[in-house]
């Protein structure tokens, strides 16, 4: 999609308690339309919102009131009023698309209009909340609730695009790893060191959305407590992790190996059996073992 280049008129739906208009002085050289995202920049200025490389550790603040045109000034010379609001905006596409399943989670911008599930690699801003997709397909965004109650650790969550170095339509919320080309495939030994968690399901070679931190969905091995904390198996599923211990069947204690699971993630509901997800707190904890198990 392209970024908006024309004013709109944006009706805010409902009275959500975090609907506040605000006022922040613009960026430099900044055309601001109106009913367009609108990010802080990294000196605080209002943006529009946009990709681009550590954009991701950036927020949008709202959308535009009015149009306001800084194109030739410096920064700071005009204003803009911003409001927090729920609003309609457009759905990415491919692996951008958001659907049905990402209601409740964090949208991040493309552009300053444009919407993706994930945040490109640390390259979009958080947008808020996403609350609905309409029949014509617009995604119902919360427009800054990061700011004014998200659930805890939603904005954080964090993922990397990368290759998927096989085919891994059936592995989605799966633990995976780096091949030795640098690209995405199932975790194939028990008790490894994961990457993160798959959050789609894609075919070799398209791009896999790795979450390495904050929380997922988590495909488990067997029946799993709340709590548990977890390690991958030789499938990539979840199973209990094996606590540490030292080897000292050998010959000295200079060769004593640490012998455990790398822990990768905390059960933040029950795994009833295998092949059965819930969520999870990606955490990836403890000492690192020399020998996996």
């Amino acid at each position: 999609m392209t970024a908006q280049t024309t004013d709109r008129k944006v009706d805010g739906l409902g009275h959500d308690p975090i609907a506040r208009r605000f006022r922040l002085p613009v960026a430099a050289a900044t055309l601001l339309y109106s009913g367009a995202l609108v990010m802080g920049d990294a000196t605080g200025y209002a943006a529009n919102a946009v990709e681009g490389a550590g954009n991701g550790d950036l927020v949008v603040h709202g959308i535009a009131c009015k149009r306001v045109d800084n194109s030739a000034g410096t920064a700071g010379a005009l204003s803009v009023d911003v409001e927090r609001t729920l609003a309609d905006f457009t759905n990415g596409t491919g692996t951008n698309a958001i659907t049905i399943a990402d209601v409740g989670r964090m949208a991040y911008a493309i552009d300053n209009q444009t919407l993706s599930r994930h945040n490109g690699g640390n390259t979009r801003p958080c947008v808020g909340r996403i609350h609905s997709i309409t029949d014509a397909g617009r995604i119902m965004v919360e427009v800054g609730s990061h700011a004014a109650g998200a659930p805890a650790g939603s904005s954080s969550d964090r993922d990397v695009v990368l290759a998927a170095g096989a085919d891994l339509s059936a592995a989605q919320f799966h633990f995976v790893k780096l091949d030795g080309s640098g690209d995405v495939v199932l975790c194939s030994a028990e008790g490894e060191e994961p990457l993160g968690v798959l959050q789609n399901a894609p075919a070799a070679a398209a791009p896999a959305i790795v979450r390495y931190e904050g929380v997922t969905q988590l495909v488990g091995s067997a029946a799993l407590a709340v709590g548990a904390r977890v390690a991958t198996t030789n499938a990539g599923r979840a199973k209990a992790a094996v606590t540490g211990r030292t080897d000292t069947s050998d010959a000295g204690a200079a060769n004593d190996a640490l012998l455990g699971s790398h822990a990768a993630a905390i059960l933040l509901g029950a795994i009833s059996g295998n092949g059965v997800a819930a969520k999870a707190l990606l955490r990836f904890s403890g000492s690192v073992p020399q020998t996996a198990s």
